[in-house]
């Protein structure tokens, strides 16, 4: 959702070796004040298998 006086975030997402997300930024302006995220990713665990839903 975004106002008229606010730009769109931007984003950035970085992938290691497996496909795994291991860092997200964000960054937004908001009626002239900006702002900004940044998360790490860790500790995953073993990888998961899942299978495709099926029908019905």
């Amino acid at each position: 959702m975004r106002g008229p006086r606010t730009a769109p975030p931007q984003a950035s997402q970085w992938v290691d070796g497996q496909g795994r997300t291991i860092r997200f930024d964000q960054r937004m302006d908001m009626r002239g004040t900006s702002g900004a995220n940044r998360v790490f990713f860790s500790e995953f665990g073993p990888v998961e298998t899942f299978a495709a839903p099926t029908e019905g």
